[in-house]
């Protein structure tokens, strides 16, 4: 919840795109939803307009990370 209290604390700043620290690589926050396999975080900062293309330093994005093979099998699912 205090994530969210967070992303609505000020509508005029540009919340959804936030990058996480430098100790972090600089992830987008819509990527650091997609780790945690948070789809209801992550729908939330899609709303909000959360870039869907942003790529964290690997130049990976969020959804591609939240569809490799190893989480598709986690989830039962196979090539």
């Amino acid at each position: 919840k205090s994530v969210l209290r967070w992303i609505n604390a000020n509508q005029a700043e540009d919340r959804a795109n936030a990058t996480s620290s430098a100790k972090w690589m600089s992830t987008p926050l819509l990527a650091v939803a997609s780790l945690g396999r948070c789809l209801e975080l992550m729908t939330l900062l899609l709303q909000l307009g959360a870039n869907i293309n942003a790529r964290d330093c690997k130049g990976i994005t969020a959804i591609q990370r939240l569809f490799t093979t190893s989480n598709l099998a986690k989830e039962g699912v196979t090539a």
